[in-house]
């Protein structure tokens, strides 16, 4: 795989720390930049079917508007971002000093969904439902027991639209971390 970026460190929430890629697979330690891997592959303008594996939503929706006028305002295009570009992009905080990062862990897909309405078709979540979901994400939830891995196939199917799968690992294991489901 070719490193994007390798610095040294603990992962955290506001940081990334590790990106490789090979082909159309992409490895973070956060997945606050699943949107810039996304946009080197995929057209914005196109629709896409999505399925999400993952503890969290990640749909946060709180602040988007902002961030979303701000990446408009500024006339930031994530497709010709470089990755430093876009985990740099920020905007003042509301009721605190300094700035916050545009793009984080839990909003990537909601400013996505703002910015390019027509992106996701189909959605599939398989989550522990952690989080909170906007009002206007529909999606099919999959439950964990109808989600063993050899029965990815079976969900994303023979549809005619291409399938943006995003998985984080923290989905596959327990408050103990050390069980597992798969």
């Amino acid at each position: 795989m070719k490193t994007l970026v390798n610095q040294k460190g603990n992962s955290n929430t506001y940081d990334l720390s590790i990106l490789k890629n090979e082909g159309k697979i992409y490895l973070m330690d956060n997945h606050m930049a699943a949107a810039w891997c996304w946009g080197q592959k995929i057209n914005f303008d196109n629709s896409y079917n999505l399925l999400h594996i993952d503890k969290h939503y990640d749909l946060l929706e709180g602040g988007t508007d902002l961030k979303v006028q701000t990446i408009i305002d500024s006339e930031f295009n994530i497709q010709n971002a470089t990755i430093e570009q876009y985990c740099s992009l920020k905007i003042p905080r509301a009721h605190h000093n300094g700035t916050e990062q545009v793009f984080r862990f839990d909003n990537y897909m909601t400013i996505l969904q703002k910015l390019y309405p027509n992106l996701f078709n189909k959605k599939k979540f398989a989550t522990h439902d952690d989080g909170t979901v906007p009002r206007n994400w529909n999606f099919y939830e999959i439950q964990i027991i109808d989600l063993p891995t050899e029965n990815i196939s079976y969900w994303i199917g023979s549809d005619k639209l291409n399938w943006i799968v995003n998985i984080d690992i923290d989905y596959f294991f327990t408050k103990d971390s050390s069980d597992y489901y798969f």
